[in-house]
């Protein structure tokens, strides 16, 4: 599951920290003013402001000394990408479960789970924008602006900004009500089985790879879990099957979610 970070307003690298609310914070351990900055290494000021923020509530800034990879992004390569398991489909296609962050996974396409509206305002769509830079939503309002909201059950491929892969696949998953019943989630499975044969049918198009592809409808969407990994799985598996083999097929297809419930939810972990 993502959550959206509050950004701050100065990410920088070898940076002076001063504490701006020093005559506020009467606690021990207070932070330096800024008379009494110390340069500091990028991998001391990720440990330092992970304290002051997350211990002690502290606010910080800083003064920009050179340019380099904002404190968030450089937070983010300490997240080391488990491979679950591993399976080649009989087209040859390699498919695999991982334990990753996807704001920070190097494939050739990320998917995103994203709205009809392409705004990335919460959950992996917001934690993707804010990863990725203003290029992503930008790129998405532009997209709205010309063609209109998409349809639930289909994508588009965009440029990834910062992040690591090459290319973004923004696909609409279609979305349930807090508790959905099981009549509720039989209509929504043919619109999720529809959004991967979109999103596989861009990876085709344009011969990208590899695909990392998220648990898209659970979660903010609230289609269930189960559910959802099992579709996902099966829609993925069919896709391949079905395609004839003078198509083009990506190298592998990576579930990737950041979450120990959602991994194990998927249908290979099982086996």
């Amino acid at each position: 599951m993502y959550f959206r970070k509050k950004k701050n307003k100065t990410n920088t690298v070898g940076a002076t920290w001063h504490h701006l609310n020093r005559e506020k914070d009467k606690r021990p351990g207070k932070a330096l003013e800024h008379s009494e900055g110390v340069h500091l290494n990028s991998c001391l000021q990720i440990f330092i402001q992970d304290i002051l923020q997350n211990k002690f509530g502290c606010s910080i800034a800083g003064r920009c000394l050179e340019e380099g990879p904002s404190i968030a992004q450089q937070r983010r390569l300490t997240v080391i990408p488990e491979k679950r398991f591993e399976i080649v489909l009989r087209s040859g296609v390699k498919v695999s479960v991982w334990k990753a962050d996807l704001t920070n996974f190097s494939v050739a396409a990320v998917v995103n789970a994203a709205n009809d509206h392409l705004q990335h305002g919460g959950g992996l769509a917001g934690a993707l924008s804010d990863a990725g830079g203003p290029e992503i939503q930008k790129d998405s309002s532009d997209y709205i602006k010309t063609h209109g909201p998409l349809k639930t059950g289909n994508a588009i491929i965009c440029d990834a900004g910062l992040l690591r892969c090459q290319k973004i696949i923004h696909a609409v998953g279609p979305q349930l009500s807090r508790f959905g019943s099981k009549s509720e989630v039989s209509k929504a499975k043919p619109l999720l089985e529809k959004t991967i044969r979109s999103i596989l049918d861009i990876v085709k198009e344009n011969h990208l790879d590899t695909v990392a592809i998220p648990a898209i409808s659970s979660g903010l969407f609230h289609y269930p879990l189960p559910a959802c990994a099992d579709t996902i799985v099966t829609a993925v598996k069919h896709y391949f099957e079905k395609s004839s083999q003078q198509e083009y097929f990506p190298k592998e297809v990576l579930f990737v979610n950041n979450d120990e419930p959602t991994v194990n939810e998927i249908p290979y972990t099982k086996s």
